[in-house]
């Protein structure tokens, strides 16, 4: 039932409520989203990148200010028109519009549902080149006190039962998960990496 929620939620983010999404985001963050999303850039990536949902844009402005030479991809036409960047396309995750081992390297941060299931990863390990790799971050979020979890299901999602059933989605495809939990002053994010095994 909370799941179902939060896809109907981030359906109307993501559409008709657009043009409150980034205050949504300062609010559930604290103000802290931007350097959030930018957790998924551990290191320089090297080579043509792909963000997937970038939304409006939070993550790709990072990418902007490290010079990354980038294509983003968007679903909703929505976030396309709030975007401020050139180099993004409309389409979705399921069918990646590109070649096959055309990127060094995919990122995601706060992304929707679809991006783990296993259509998707199937697509990512396409696109991805040999030595390719894949981040995610935002998927899951969770306080560092369990109980806080229970108030906000619907921005701090704990990994739970979720990560061993991803692990074998990504296996299924061709892709090594590993992840690193990384701890917040009051929240602990996954990072999941994905590498083309």
């Amino acid at each position: 039932m909370v799941d179902e929620l939060y896809r109907r939620l981030c359906r109307w983010l993501y559409g008709s409520g657009a043009g409150i999404y980034d205050k949504v985001a300062w609010v559930v963050s604290l103000g802290r989203w931007k350097r959030w999303a930018a957790l998924a850039l551990d290191h320089q990536p090297q080579g043509l990148c792909l963000e997937l949902g970038p939304g409006t844009g939070m993550l790709s402005s990072t990418l902007r200010e490290r010079k990354v030479e980038a294509m983003m991809l968007e679903y909703s036409p929505d976030m396309i028109r709030r975007h401020e960047s050139g180099r993004i396309l409309r389409g979705d995750g399921r069918q990646l519009p590109f070649s096959a081992s055309a990127f060094h390297s995919i990122f995601a941060s706060f992304p929707e549902s679809y991006l783990l299931e296993g259509v998707t990863l199937a697509e990512c390990r396409r696109v991805l080149k040999p030595e390719g790799v894949m981040v995610v971050i935002g998927a899951f979020i969770e306080f560092k006190w369990s109980w806080l979890n229970h108030c906000c299901p619907f921005f701090y999602r704990p990994v739970g039962p979720h990560l061993e059933p991803l692990r074998r989605r990504a296996q299924d495809v061709g892709l090594e998960l590993d992840e690193e939990a990384i701890e917040g002053a009051w929240v602990r994010h996954l990072k999941l990496r994905f590498r083309v095994s």
